[in-house]
């Protein structure tokens, strides 16, 4: 038979007074979330690409008809990694296909105030890769 290090009394009263010793000032937690799309612009893909590249890129890759960037978008005080594809699409026209991964921490304060901030739509990023690619 073991006998337990404490009685059960002196136990409870252990784990009370842990619990009321601590103190949680704020939780938090990172909320990930990933857009894709794709849409169509009037010029050369060599002139959009040269649009994304002006921005700074991390990482570049060029095929025969492919080329990728990851650039960083921001937006307020986030920023994301967004990778960009340009292909050669119709006579003078191109495609660009975008992968925009969103993260931010979100935060509950003991005071009951949160900072959890909205990621932007879709069509927000969309828009801010159209207006980039058609610069």
């Amino acid at each position: 038979m073991i006998i337990p290090p404490y009685d059960e009394t002196q136990f409870i009263a252990n784990v009370v007074d842990t619990f009321n010793s601590l103190h949680i000032d704020r939780i938090g937690y990172q909320k990930e979330k990933t857009l894709r799309g794709d849409f169509i612009v009037n010029y050369k893909d060599d002139s959009v690409y040269a649009n994304f590249i002006q921005l700074g890129v991390n990482n570049t890759t060029e095929h025969k008809i492919e080329k990728t960037a990851s650039i960083f978008l921001k937006k307020d005080d986030m920023q994301y990694v967004t990778n960009v594809s340009v292909y050669p699409y119709r006579d003078t026209k191109t495609k660009v296909v975008y992968e925009c991964h969103l993260k931010s921490a979100h935060w509950l304060n003991s005071d009951g105030t949160v900072s959890f901030e909205k990621f932007p739509e879709q069509k927000e990023i969309e828009k801010m890769l159209w207006d980039i690619a058609n610069k």
